[in-house]
């Protein structure tokens, strides 16, 4: 059975880790000077877009040197990077595939907070998700939740991390579809392509990962109902732990399962004291639900 920390490792799978944006302050000096002649306008006019481009440039590269450079400074220059957006994705780029894990998590943690502006990455982002590294992994994760609907051509990736022998890229599965599951809410293509993959897990050998799917399940609600034959029958698996990640699942699923209610009550008699008791908290949680 799950101790209480194994019951932390999925918090809320489907919900964004948003990071707050640091903007620096910057001080100006005034200063009284003539006002510019037309001829001075007009070069500036004409000048100013490239020297502003490379303005930009020189920023970027200079703070792409201090996130090689100055580790402990490392958040901070990727929140600058973040908030410079897409003229900092082509040098950004490259990190993706450097040898040091905490440049490839940094990549990948600036191009998530650059939103949609990043969506474009979504190709470079996707083979991080079978990282040797596990925080480059979930980071990675949680950057494809902030790409909106491209991120669905992550999904081949995530179905085949689904059926990885390595318990541990099955779960970067599934923290990956928990975080893009407003995908799998909205398209019926694409849900109907990952449920075949995903319900089988509620028995997998790793009780992490059968949590991990009950809590995926339960978080992509009313979708879920015209599948509801097909998790039912886990109510009766010979493990008594597959009947209770379940009964999570059900309970998760809250009023898309208030229709399961006659084929919960009999774990109420589980020969299985952990059962009952899952059964009686989930009956009770389905009931307060339809009153």
């Amino acid at each position: 059975m799950l101790t209480y920390s194994q019951l932390q490792i999925f918090p809320i799978l489907g919900l964004n880790l948003l990071l707050a944006i640091g903007c620096s302050n910057i001080s100006q000096s005034a200063s009284i000077a003539a006002p510019p002649t037309p001829q001075a306008k007009l070069e500036h006019t004409i000048h100013a877009p490239q020297e502003s481009t490379r303005n930009i440039t020189q920023e970027v590269q200079q703070l792409i040197q201090a996130l090689k450079t100055q580790p402990d400074d490392r958040t901070e220059v990727s929140e600058k990077l973040a908030a410079i957006g897409q003229p900092a994705i082509p040098h950004i780029l490259p990190l993706l595939t450097d040898s040091n894990p905490r440049l490839r998590s940094s990549a990948a943690y600036i191009l998530g907070q650059m939103g949609t502006v990043a969506q474009s990455t979504v190709p470079q982002l996707v083979p991080l998700l079978k990282d040797s590294d596990r925080d480059v992994r979930r980071i990675t994760a949680e950057a494809l939740g902030s790409m909106g609907n491209t991120a669905k051509l992550a999904l081949p990736e995530i179905l085949t991390l689904l059926q990885d022998s390595d318990s541990d890229r099955r779960i970067t599965g599934l923290y990956a579809l928990g975080q893009i599951n407003f995908i799998l809410k909205t398209s019926d293509r694409e849900l109907k392509s990952v449920l075949p993959h995903l319900i089988p897990l509620l028995q997998d050998d790793d009780p992490v990962v059968s949590l991990g799917t009950a809590q995926v399940l339960g978080s992509l609600g009313e979708s879920v109902k015209p599948a509801l034959p097909q998790i039912l029958p886990f109510l009766k698996h010979s493990n008594p732990s597959v009947r209770i990640y379940t009964l999570y699942t059900l309970e998760w699923l809250g009023k898309t399962a208030k229709s399961t209610i006659p084929q919960i009550t009999p774990l109420l008699k589980d020969a299985n004291s952990e059962v009952r008791d899952r059964a009686a908290a989930t009956l009770k949680h389905l009931k307060q639900l339809s009153n």
